[in-house]
């Protein structure tokens, strides 16, 4: 990976609601978690890809910013040539015979309520709630589905890929 030595951090000083983000960011234990997200950062500010406003998300939605990063730089590294339209829809597409692929990056949060996946007690034994995690998957993607219709009936049909990662 490229050196973010001469571009700005990924992360931003200051409170944060995600604590992933500060997991990463303030973990004296770990610097090379912070330095490998700078590093991807770096690559992805050099793709063009990024909205306006995606450093200022990622405090309160690290995971899913971090997979948007994460994966538009491997399909890179693997020959694709990504394109982002604007700030609103899918995350960018490439094109594969012909047509366009739009690409949507999806990791589902742990939701609210009765279906919510409880937090992770490190040290304890506990049984994965399989159910509450496939339903956050099943959500996410039916949410995707949903704004593709929207989209869809307004005139516009391209081939549009959801990818989860948790």
């Amino acid at each position: 990976m490229s050196k973010a030595s001469n571009k700005q951090s990924f992360f931003l000083p200051g409170d944060c609601k995600d604590r992933g983000y500060r997991n990463v960011r303030d973990n004296p234990y770990r610097p090379e978690w912070r330095t490998f997200v700078d590093e991807l950062w770096s690559r992805y500010l050099d793709l063009g890809l990024e909205d306006p406003h995606f450093r200022e998300d990622a405090r309160n939605h690290f995971l899913e910013r971090f997979w948007e990063m994460y994966l538009a730089v491997t399909l890179c590294e693997r020959g694709f040539k990504l394109k982002r339209v604007r700030d609103e829809g899918p995350e960018f597409y490439f094109e594969y015979n012909t047509r366009k692929v739009w690409v949507e990056a999806v990791a589902p949060g742990p939701g609210e309520g009765k279906d919510r996946v409880p937090e992770i007690s490190y040290g304890e034994v506990y049984k994965v709630p399989t159910e509450k995690i496939l339903l956050r998957f099943t959500n996410a993607l039916a949410e995707k589905r949903n704004k593709y219709c929207k989209a869809e009936k307004k005139g516009s049909s391209p081939l549009m890929i959801s990818i989860c990662w948790q």
